[in-house]
């Protein structure tokens, strides 16, 4: 067998070996604490295990290629395959070197450009998997506690995030129907009337024809036209001979029931078409005045629910609907995203101007398809010769970027127009308020923008190099930190091109090993095999720490293009002179 062959084959053994030690590693990266919360649909999907495979195996993969080198160049090639010593670079060597090159642009490939998709995906998928299960532990106990609403919310939200079990769907038709069973409960005990008004009709069985056309007498002339037509009717039937007396009465009464009834729908119509122009003329203003067009929705959908028919609301509502949710959001639409996975702890520089600096700090950001969501808000808005003195510092727990806006005003679906609950409106800390504040920001950054590059350090993991390259530019104007973002470049370019110094490396280290025993070598030297693969693990962590050393030393010192020029001249010269190392490798046959 060639050289190339026996270097392949170790290499193969080495990766295979890799690879069930990253299987059997899944289950712990992951965020999940027991196997049953993994087999049950609230963990690990199948994508996401095979990502999380590759992301340890190429973790690996450094050390995979450095110890096949030594293993392979120390114990299985024989120096008669390699050819005569004091040659420039060994015979047998280049087609090695040929695969060292390749399996150096598979690994720069992955370090570049997939690992970073590949980290943000798990991290999103462990997200999930969190939230499900918390979930659905948190849903069991409102539901021990009475909580039958809150309950269903968690479990609806867990049935959207995980695969859908027997167990949340046992759970989720327990809330639901004892949800059900409370309401129509508080809705048989409103119907029911007050234990008072039906003793004095039940008592009526009791009394005389004189007694009852007494009552009902009484009863007219307090306007209870229904009380005393009740009880006139009462009075004859218990009379004994015909009473005419109790004839007008419930005449009277009748006549004044139906003449009420007409005067009620005529002063009902009047009044719902004043409603309806009041409505009108608020969605008109609207159009200039934020707080008139929420006015206006709330309006039209207190008409909807009084005449749903009336063609006059029907032709206005969505007109009215789709006027507010140009200035605001739902707020039930944003809690309903509130516990996606997306991006935390963001923080950016909206706005740069002459005696103007708008600061904006976002504790979560989910992106759906209903829209971009901000949660956790705060704004800081200052003239840098005075930071002490904000011009504008204000709260919000929601927010929603439409267009070029980020809209910090929310509306319920539904509910009153002067429902004061928390949430719906900006908490201001220092100067303004909502009466003077139109409900948005202009974004001067686009969601993508802010989602991918204002994490700070721990974000740029799942950047790529391109990325990577243009960030410290996109950083100025969001007003991060440049050094950290030249220091995540520079020390992903000396992680892919370290690899090649690595893999060399082990070549020449095996080789040297190979020089001091030409034939099989003593048992304890192969005994300390385990060892030495050890003491590479180590120099390969140890060499990550100090090129993430000098990488923020750099990032510190010198300049982004400086720094990128230091970093490619000192792996040249690092992969020249392992190249050198193995060139003057001898070997007396």
């Amino acid at each position: 067998m060639t050289v190339t062959g026996r270097y392949g084959v170790v290499l193969g053994a080495l990766s295979a070996c890799a690879l069930v030690g990253a299987a059997i590693l899944v289950p712990g990266r992951a965020v999940l604490d027991a196997p049953g919360t993994v087999l049950s649909g609230g963990g690990l999907t199948g994508g996401v295990f095979f990502l999380s495979l590759v992301v340890l195996f190429f973790e690996a993969f450094p050390l995979v290629v450095a110890t096949a080198g030594v293993l392979c160049f120390s114990l299985v090639v024989s120096p008669r395959q390699i050819g005569p010593a004091g040659s420039l670079l060994l015979p047998g060597i280049p087609l090695v070197l040929v695969v060292v090159v390749a399996l150096g642009v598979v690994n720069g490939i992955w370090v570049g450009a997939f690992a970073p998709l590949a980290e943000g995906r798990i991290a999103q998928e462990e997200h999930r998997a969190r939230t499900s299960r918390n979930a659905i532990t948190e849903a069991s106990f409102l539901l021990q506690q009475g909580d039958y609403q809150g309950a269903e919310a968690l479990l609806v939200l867990h049935r959207s995030l995980a695969e859908e079990s027997e167990e949340s769907l046992e759970l989720l038709e327990q809330a639901r129907g004892a949800r059900l069973a409370r309401e129509e409960q508080i809705r048989s005990s409103r119907e029911t009337g007050p234990i008072g008004e039906d003793r004095r009709f039940t008592s009526a069985s009791a009394m005389t024809a004189a007694d009852l056309l007494a009552q009902g007498h009484r009863y007219f002339q307090e306007g209870d036209f229904f009380s005393a037509h009740y009880f006139a009717t009462r009075a004859l039937e218990q009379s004994p001979y015909p009473r005419e007396d109790a004839r007008v009465l419930q005449s009277s009464a009748l006549n004044a029931i139906e003449g009420g009834a007409l005067d009620r729908k005529e002063a009902e119509d009047r009044r719902f078409y004043q409603d309806k122009v009041t409505a009108y003329q608020a969605f008109l203003q609207g159009q200039a005045l934020p707080e008139r067009a929420l006015e206006a929705y709330y309006r039209f959908q207190d008409l909807q629910e009084r005449r749903p028919d009336d063609p006059d609301v029907r032709r206005f509502a969505p007109e009215v609907l789709r006027q507010v949710q140009e200035i605001s959001f739902f707020v039930e639409t944003a809690r309903a995203h509130q516990e996606l996975p997306g991006r935390s702890d963001l923080v950016f520089l909206n706005r740069r101007e002459e005696g103007l600096l708008e600061v904006i700090v976002v504790d979560h950001l989910v992106r759906t398809r209903e829209g971009d969501f901000f949660y956790g808000l705060e704004v800081l808005r200052l003239d840098p010769a005075t930071p002490r003195e904000p011009l504008l510092h204000l709260r919000a727990p929601y927010g929603m970027a439409l267009e070029q806006k980020l809209i910090l005003r929310a509306v319920r679906r539904d509910g009153e127009e002067e429902d004061p609950e928390a949430g719906r409106i900006p908490l201001f800390f220092y100067r303004g308020g909502p009466d003077d504040f139109d409900g948005s920001l202009r974004l001067s950054h686009s969601v993508e923008s802010i989602a991918r590059f204002g994490g700070g350090p721990q974000a740029f993991q799942v950047l790529t190099v391109p990325e990577l390259f243009q960030l410290p530019r996109l950083l100025e104007q969001l007003g991060q930190p440049q050094r950290f973002a030249r220091a995540a470049a520079f020390f992903r370019v000396l992680r892919m091109g370290g690899f090649f110094v690595i893999a060399l490396g082990g070549i020449a280290l095996g080789w040297r090993f190979r020089s001091r025993y030409l034939g099989r070598p003593p048992l304890a030297v192969l005994a300390m095999v385990p060892v030495l693969v050890w003491a590479l693990w180590w120099i390969v962590a140890l060499g990550r720490y100090l090129i993430g050393s000098a990488a923020n030393l750099l990032a510190r010192e010198v300049s982004f293009s400086t720094g990128l020029l230091l970093v490619a001249l000192g792996l040249i010269g690092g992969i020249l002179a392992v190249v050198a190392s193995l060139a003057r490798q001898e070997v007396d046959l």
